[in-house]
């Protein structure tokens, strides 16, 4: 018995968690699309400019996670 009720704790944590990231994917991808222009940071903290088609392939892997953490919600 102890075990099943582990067993439901941790789906209902792992539920929880995912709507968690759920929410943050999705703010992620609505802040990539609303912005202009993406860069990144390398290592020495400088900012570089992502081109066109950098930006559609970060906007198209922003919706994907947004996708797998969201399905069913």
């Amino acid at each position: 018995a102890a075990g099943s009720a582990d067993a439901t704790k941790a789906t209902a944590m792992t539920a929880e968690d995912k709507a968690k990231r759920c929410t943050e994917a999705r703010q992620r991808y609505h802040t990539m699309m609303d912005a202009q222009r993406l860069f990144e940071q390398d290592p020495s903290g400088e900012r570089r400019y992502l081109d066109s088609p950098e930006i559609d392939a970060a906007r198209a892997n922003a919706k994907q996670v947004m996708d797998e953490f969201c399905s069913g919600q």
